[in-house]
């Protein structure tokens, strides 16, 4: 099984913090309510659930009916769809119930417990000739994670793409049919995931796809998509094929060169 997972939640208008703990899916725990309150085994009014993937991930699962909540990473912006769990990094910011939330994550701990405040406590008093640059009425938060295990267990990825490369070697001009290949998006997550689109970069490159996206990849699935290799010039051609999902992007190097006939 795999382990908890410590973090904080932090209410960045208030400037105050929640420790919590998140534990395995299937298992009650953490989960923020329509106010964005974290709470613990709470099944009922919960806005979003918070649990530890079995590739030691955190992700969030908004329930069909719940509150809008928004997901902000960086400049990306997502509206969290109902039932399809999305996967939490460090510093992502949620918008839920008229609250802005951001994410801090500590890592594993043994420490299993229900959210807490953590209490701000006065700045230790600085030496008179300092003293002017900091204001006597200042407050120091300190987000501290409980005392850490050491976590040595080894973790398949999830999701997982083959092959992660593709060299298509030299390649006669206007060869019929031109050469293809396969890659497959593999899912042992437990849960279903969303393949966004497909994308090759960059767009002029002499690689094609046979389909675009979206598709949903039930778990235990998996998903083919099939590369043409198709070049109209001489020359030596690269690529990157990604696999966009709401959590990740996998990405597939790809190569060829194109040679006369």
């Amino acid at each position: 099984m795999p382990s908890p997972q410590a973090l904080c939640v932090e209410d960045t208008a208030l400037g105050r913090f929640v420790q919590c703990v998140a534990v395995a899916g299937g298992l009650p725990g953490l989960s923020l309510d329509a106010r964005g309150q974290p709470c613990w085994g709470e099944t009922q009014a919960c806005a979003c659930a918070i649990w530890v993937t079995a590739d030691e991930r955190l992700a969030l699962l908004r329930p069909a009916g719940a509150p809008a909540l928004t997901l902000r990473r960086e400049r990306r912006v997502l509206q969290v769809p109902e039932e399809k769990p999305v996967f939490l990094v460090q510093g992502d910011e949620l918008d839920i119930g008229g609250r802005s939330l951001r994410l801090h994550l500590h890592g594993p701990t043994q420490a299993v417990r229900p959210p807490a405040p953590l209490e701000a406590r006065p700045a230790r008093r600085l030496p008179a000739r300092t003293a002017g640059l900091v204001a006597a009425s200042a407050l120091v938060v300190r987000c501290n994670p409980p005392k850490l295990a050491p976590d040595t267990a080894a973790h398949d990825p999830c999701p997982t793409v083959a092959p992660a490369s593709q060299d298509f070697g030299s390649v006669p001009l206007a060869q019929d049919p031109p050469p293809t290949a396969t890659f497959t998006l593999t899912n042992a997550c437990g849960f279903a995931i969303e393949v966004r689109e497909l994308t090759l970069d960059p767009p002029g490159a002499p690689f094609t796809l046979d389909q675009a996206g979206p598709a949903t990849v039930d778990a235990e699935g998996a998903f083919t998509v099939t590369v043409t290799f198709d070049p109209q010039a001489a020359g030596s051609y690269t690529a990157t094929l990604a696999f966009v999902t709401w959590q990740e992007e996998l990405l597939v190097g790809l190569e060829g060169e194109a040679v006369a006939p």
